[in-house]
């Protein structure tokens, strides 16, 4: 009984985040990102549509699903505290890099081999935090993301393609799913109309 319940909450908890938002959001994400590295514009606003999350949540989501705890508070805390040291130890090394090149010379072959590969390295920086994801949420699609994130921004170098244009290819990796689970979900789970 205790596993069939434990189950039951389990699927219930991938329904709720089946709804594509997140792939989305990372997606669009993405692709400010280069399309940012078009206009050399300042490439962290390219994050803010992440800033979405909870409030389409509330909008698309909550409607459909109501209010739900599937975790205790204990291993929500858990769950943010891993996922914070993973992206800080992520930043940390980014910015670890950055000042590095900038300020220090690196020797010539590491600098010619991230002159060249320095988008792969920023995305196995972000297929981390994937796996991390899959992980902590059992979102085992995420796995996928990781992979494909790798492939794509290996594939893009390897061809001699314009970087923005891969790094865009690779938020379409993340969009098109998502919405197609957004359109999915939607119609699985109508909006129950309310009485009165």
């Amino acid at each position: 009984m205790k596993s069939t319940m434990k189950s039951l909450r389990q699927k219930a908890y991938l329904e709720y985040q089946g709804d594509g938002l997140l792939d989305i959001l990372i997606g669009l994400a993405i692709m400010g990102f280069g399309l940012s590295m078009i206009a050399s514009a300042f490439m962290v606003t390219s994050w803010l549509p992440l800033m979405l999350y909870m409030p389409l949540k509330g909008l698309i989501t909550i409607p459909r699903f109501g209010y739900v705890e599937f975790d205790s508070e204990t291993r929500n805390r858990q769950k943010l505290t891993l996922t914070l040291l993973v992206g800080l130890m992520a930043l940390s090394v980014f910015t670890g890099l950055f000042f590095w090149f900038v300020f220090a010379n690196p020797p010539a072959g590491l600098d010619a081999f991230l002159g060249k590969y320095i988008l792969l390295v920023l995305g196995g920086f972000m297929a981390l935090m994937m796996l991390a994801a899959a992980f902590m949420l059992g979102l085992r699609r995420y796995y996928v993301y990781a992979g494909l994130t790798m492939l794509v921004l290996w594939a893009g170098i390897e061809l001699g393609l314009d970087e923005h244009l891969f790094v865009i290819g690779l938020g379409l990796v993340f969009v098109i799913p998502g919405t197609y689970m957004l359109w999915r979900f939607i119609q699985k789970y109508p909006v129950a109309e309310q009485d009165g």
